[in-house]
């Protein structure tokens, strides 16, 4: 089972409220918006503002059968 993590728990509340405001094509844009800013990577300034802002964050590389399959954010163990 996994840690419950705030950051993200926090973000889901908030997607979930924002939707019931929305209309579709809304909800699609900000989609869109976010898939952009993931495929940028490291060169996403809304990923690496939230880098600069929380320094529990990191950005890691993520394998896939010993093949890249991208990075993600994830929370750093101290």
């Amino acid at each position: 089972m996994k840690a419950f993590d705030r950051y993200v728990a926090g973000a889901y509340w908030l997607a979930y409220d924002l939707c019931s405001l929305l209309i579709g094509e809304q909800i699609a844009y900000y989609r869109d918006c976010i898939n952009t800013e993931l495929i940028k990577e490291e060169g996403s300034d809304l990923i690496n503002q939230m880098l600069d802002n929380d320094s529990s964050l990191q950005y890691v590389v993520c394998m896939a059968k010993g093949q890249y399959a991208g990075r993600v954010l994830t929370r750093k163990f101290l």
